[in-house]
């Protein structure tokens, strides 16, 4: 997550110019931060990684009208240039542990799919954070709709930074198809990188959290006692170097409720729980548009 200055202004540079340039900028950065030992989790979602059951994630965007490749290309050259995670490799050092270190390979590029979008995932492969970046990006593109297709590693990325990176990749997209600097970037600041694993809260300010979700332990107390039920019945088999057939559509749920209000209580039971806040917010930004043209998500 590189820092990159916004100066939009009548008399900026071409946007082809002035991304370039803050690319470079922020490569040197990244650069600058690496290398990067992992965090407690993301140690944890390395770990437990394999091809038959994947840490991964997926996030699918839906347009009207045709996507260009070629723009959505370099809108992700911009987009990956501001999350260097998003671009770096997972390595360990002489002393064993692991490390993120940047990433020397190619940039990733969309994966054109010509073809009609349907309700289902295009068929996805498995992210090896120790040999690849940890993201992969499709585009399914259709007469007159198109899909694009975001597969984030978990151990690279969580649901904030995927929200932070597509919201990147949609202002990258939007300025150079306008051929205009208008849409501004979220401020980021690379710096704050080595201490993404810290808790950064104090012993009075975790004592009053702690406080304050007291009436949600017996919640709590009934989720962690509950005996879990997997949503799809996939049984994997760690020695498999594959994915599941048809994956991710395989690994699908797809909730019978049109909406995510009642999700809560499908997962957790009609009692109040400290999940329907988070939902709720995941809610309100599937509902908010992007300044992309035609975008509807």
């Amino acid at each position: 997550m590189s820092p990159l200055r916004e100066a939009e202004t009548e008399s900026a540079p071409r946007p082809e110019q002035r991304e370039s340039t803050e690319r470079r900028n922020a490569r040197a950065r990244k650069h600058a931060v690496f290398p990067l030992p992992l965090s407690p989790f993301e140690r944890l979602f390395d770990a437990e990684d394999s091809p038959a059951y994947p840490i991964q994630f997926f996030c699918r965007l839906r347009f009207r009208g045709q996507l260009r490749q070629s723009v959505l290309n370099q809108a992700l050259a911009v987009a990956l240039a501001r999350h260097p995670l998003l671009t770096a490799t997972v390595r360990p050092a002489r002393d064993g542990s692991l490390h993120w270190l940047a990433g020397t390979g190619p940039m990733p590029r969309v994966h054109c799919l010509n073809e009609e979008p349907c309700a289902g995932f295009p068929q996805a492969g498995h992210i090896d954070i120790r040999s690849r970046s940890g993201l992969h990006a499709a585009v399914v593109l259709g007469s007159k709709s198109s899909d694009l297709v975001l597969q984030f590693h978990h151990a690279a990325c969580d649901g904030v930074g995927a929200f932070d990176f597509t919201s990147d990749l949609l202002t990258a997209y939007a300025n150079m198809s306008a051929g205009t600097n208008r849409y501004r970037f979220k401020p980021l600041d690379v710096g704050r990188l080595p201490g993404r694993g810290a808790l950064l809260l104090s012993g009075w300010q975790l004592f009053r959290w702690a406080v304050r979700r007291l009436p949600s332990v017996p919640a709590l107390w009934r989720w962690f006692r509950r005996k879990p039920a997997p949503l799809i019945p996939h049984r994997p088999n760690f020695e498999e170097t594959a994915p599941p057939l048809a994956f991710p559509e395989a690994c699908v749920h797809h909730f019978p409720s049109p909406g995510l209000g009642d999700l809560p209580e499908q997962l957790f039971g009609p009692r109040p729980d400290p999940v329907p806040g988070s939902l709720a917010r995941a809610k309100q930004f599937a509902g908010r548009r992007v300044p992309a043209p035609h975008a509807a998500y």
